[in-house]
């Protein structure tokens, strides 16, 4: 039996406070009331693949959730629904954590020791960072500049800085 290595849920908070949003192995996003506990909403997809990874973007209209089906999905927070479906990067075992980056990429760690930079609108993937030898868990963007810290596992331990390369 293959020992399942993602944590049961996974939350964040919304910027006000007042929301958090879980994922769940069962496949389900849910929305709650920081406040009452209560369980305002609950999203769910077409095939309900464990979600390993939730966030809301930084405006609080969206949700970002990353799934062991190597597919991050961004969800419209009002209505529920799918409005796009990033692929390329390898997420099958691990929770893989997301960003938003300068209201213009989607970012993330893979299974395959790369980090993926997607176009948000497009959903085309527009860079493949390499530099890691073992999965990327960790993604972090900074709010208002072109850098992204990464962070790899076990055979790798490294934090790595990616910078936006000036032209000369």
């Amino acid at each position: 039996r293959q020992r399942q290595m993602c944590i049961r849920d996974s939350i964040n908070a919304e910027y006000g406070g007042t929301l958090i949003v879980s994922g769940s192995y069962d496949g389900l996003c849910r929305i709650w009331d920081t406040s009452s506990g209560q369980c305002l909403k609950t999203i769910i997809g077409d095939d309900n693949p464990p979600v390993s990874f939730v966030k809301f973007s930084p405006n609080g209209k969206y949700i970002l959730t990353g799934a062991l089906d190597n597919k991050i999905r961004l969800w419209n927070f009002n209505n529920s629904k799918c409005l796009k479906t990033y692929t390329g990067h390898k997420n099958e075992k691990y929770c893989i954590f997301s960003s938003f980056a300068s209201g213009r990429w989607i970012v993330s760690g893979s299974e395959d020791n790369n980090v993926y930079i997607w176009d948000l609108q497009t959903k085309e993937v527009l860079q493949k960072l390499e530099g890691h030898s073992d999965v990327v868990i960790a993604v972090s963007c900074h709010p208002s500049e072109n850098i992204i810290a990464s962070g790899a596992m076990k055979n790798d331990r490294t934090v790595k800085i990616w910078k936006e390369e000036s032209a000369p």
